[in-house]
């Protein structure tokens, strides 16, 4: 209940417009296979920084949002970061939840 029922609840009963349950977080904009069908090919393009990806998990915490996806070209072309970013937004997940 704390992960769905809650956050639904309450973002129909808070004030604004603003009050999404699922985000997707775009990490990353690289891949490694060229799918002609794709527009995520493009390797000149930088993924997030840590401090952008924290921030952006922070406010949207405090929009009300429980679940993350990691979304881009191929997020896990940066294994130690996606790793980091989950570990952090587990860790604020249970700062908001009292723990």
């Amino acid at each position: 209940m704390r992960g769905w029922l809650y956050p639904y609840i309450r973002s129909r009963v808070m004030l604004g417009d603003l009050h999404p349950i699922i985000s997707y977080l775009f990490t990353e904009y690289k891949c490694n296979i060229d799918c002609h069908y794709c527009w995520a090919f493009n390797n000149q393009i930088q993924g997030m920084t840590e401090d952008v990806t924290k921030d952006s998990i922070d406010w949207l915490r405090d929009l009300g949002c429980r679940v993350l996806a990691l979304m881009g070209g191929e997020v896990l072309l940066r294994p130690k970061f996606v790793h980091k970013i989950v570990y952090y937004a587990a860790r604020q997940a249970g700062r908001s939840n009292g723990r």
